[in-house]
């Protein structure tokens, strides 16, 4: 009987986790390797595109880059990826997030298990576990250029779409991922939720760049 038992929990673990197809890939523009991984029939970059473009304002974030990559405003975004890889549109968003679940819990299975999560409200969800191999980090953003500087570091996790918001004229979508929020025992913000909104064409985000099909 606990041979049954032992047997049927292994299965368990084994039907729900998601294996992980790793491989790395150099940019040929500026030798850059990138981890990569394979999640259900999509490889996407396993980290943050940091390639360098001439923004006037990314010296403010280089402190940071060495860990969550760069950020890139939306003009940027349509084109920076390297050749074989594209900016994700909101359907290929949705195919990852659906494959892991569902944008209700998708969310802790993407963020990395580093402790740049600021997951201090167990109550609000679910431990990161990074079981998809996504290893999303937390590089916050950038709102209005030089002089609102670089915010949610640590808290947040925004990342452009290729595709139009369809309420928003000319402003693409972004996915996020946040930190959850509690107040007096009630969680206002689920740390497990992804949701994919309108960003705004002015903003600083990180990018996820995924293999052409």
């Amino acid at each position: 009987m606990k041979k049954m038992v032992l047997f049927l929990a292994l299965a368990f673990c084994y039907l729900t986790s998601f294996s992980q197809e790793t491989s790395t890939f150099t940019d040929p523009r500026d030798g850059r390797i990138y981890k990569t991984v394979k999640i259900g029939t999509q490889t996407w970059f396993a980290e943050n595109l940091d390639y360098i473009t001439s923004d006037r304002y990314r010296f403010m974030y280089d402190k940071y880059r060495s860990k969550y990559g760069n950020l890139y405003i939306q003009e940027e975004a349509l084109k920076v990826c390297p050749k074989g890889w594209h900016l994700p549109s909101d359907e290929e968003w949705s195919t990852l997030i659906n494959y892991l679940g569902g944008n209700r819990i998708a969310g802790y299975k993407m963020k990395s298990t580093d402790e740049s999560w600021e997951e201090t409200e167990t109550a609000a969800g679910t431990r990161p576990t990074n079981e998809s191999g996504f290893d999303a980090l937390p590089g916050g953003r950038n709102e209005s250029g030089l002089f609102s500087g670089f915010n949610h570091i640590g808290i947040e996790a925004n990342f452009w779409s290729s595709s139009m918001n369809k309420m928003i004229s000319n402003y693409l979508n972004k996915v996020s991922l946040t930190r959850g929020i509690v107040k007096g025992g009630r969680i206002i913000l689920s740390s497990d939720r992804v949701s994919i909104i309108a960003g705004v064409y002015y903003h600083h985000l990180s990018i996820r760049c995924v293999k052409d099909k």
